[in-house]
């Protein structure tokens, strides 16, 4: 149930945001758009294959074992496994295109302008360079079902009826370790970059007061304020890897620890699009013009009923 509630959450608020990139964003900034396409794309198929395997991550010793109730089950293991790779790969698009967002906003500010090539080729190098590497190497890590079975029927008498069991046999493989490192340790230097850019960018604002009008100023102001909180995301993802170390060393086991990691991964693609539209005054006017709209129509199509009069009823 809630990984139905928090996926569908999720669609739903990037769904909102691709609404109002398309609907409302300015023409000065049609370019930088593409960066905010592409995050919210990012977070709706991370929303889409936590919904597709609803999985929970059951430690059993050194060996993650991934049980998986979504609708991949009725299509094979591999789907299972390969849509939760996806699922943690995008939560890196994710994180660095925060990162690349940032610096797309110093290089605004300093060059008045950026083109969609510039961005493009940054966005390649800088967020689907790192997520295809862990996807590689976290497929590499895939342990045979059986072997994985068998650890886990071993470690669990109660689960040899699952019907799709994968997992990784071995967490202490190079492999893995660079995987986990990846999703635990990088957001930490993207952090950092993304601080020092957010530092550039309002020490250039204070710098073009004169140059710049206010509402350009407010819009780069927006953004920054955005992106500060967006920065800050990876720690759920962090958090979930925490909890399954926590189960790794024996310190606890809990049905909530074997759900939690999977659910913390999908709370970014939660409230990321939500900051954006919270933060940007385009998109927030946006959301509450078609709000305001849907309810004038409703208003207006329940006013122009003819009213009842004692000629309306015919006699039976």
């Amino acid at each position: 149930v809630l990984h139905c509630i928090i996926s569908s959450a999720s669609i739903l608020s990037n769904l909102m945001l691709l609404y109002c990139i398309f609907d409302r964003t300015p023409t000065s900034f049609r370019s930088y758009s593409l960066l905010l396409k592409f995050q919210a794309l990012s977070d709706l198929f991370i929303a889409a294959s936590a919904l597709s395997t609803m999985q929970r991550i059951v430690p059993c010793d050194w060996t993650l074992v991934y049980v998986s109730y979504g609708p991949c089950i009725f299509i094979s293991s591999g789907l299972c496994y390969y849509l939760y790779t996806i699922l943690l790969a995008l939560n890196i698009v994710s994180f660095s295109t925060v990162l690349v967002a940032m610096g797309a906003r110093y290089w605004i500010l300093r060059f008045g302008s950026i083109s969609k090539r510039r961005i493009m080729v940054t966005l390649c190098l800088g967020a689907l360079t790192p997520a295809f590497l862990f996807i590689i190497l976290f497929v590499i890590s895939r342990g045979s079902d059986i072997d994985v079975r068998k650890v886990l029927v071993s470690f669990r008498p109660d689960t040899v009826n699952e019907r799709v069991v994968t997992g990784n046999l071995d967490t202490r493989s190079p492999t893995m370790l660079i995987s986990a490192g990846m999703i635990c340790c990088g957001p930490v230097p993207l952090f950092i970059v993304i601080w020092i850019y957010r530092s550039m960018v309002l020490r250039g604002l204070r710098l073009t007061t004169r140059a710049m009008s206010i509402q350009t100023r407010a819009l780069h102001k927006q953004f920054v304020s955005a992106l500060t909180l967006q920065a800050v995301l990876p720690i759920f993802p962090v958090l979930g890897v925490t909890v399954s170390l926590i189960g790794i060393l024996g310190l606890a086991r809990d049905p909530v620890l074997e759900i939690a990691p999977i659910l913390l991964s999908e709370f970014p693609a939660f409230f990321s699009p939500l900051i954006v539209i919270m933060h940007i005054r385009y998109y927030s006017e946006s959301l509450r013009s078609l709000f305001y709209r849907e309810r004038i129509n409703a208003t207006f199509t329940v006013s122009t009923k003819p009213p009842l009069t004692p000629r309306s009823f015919v006699p039976f």
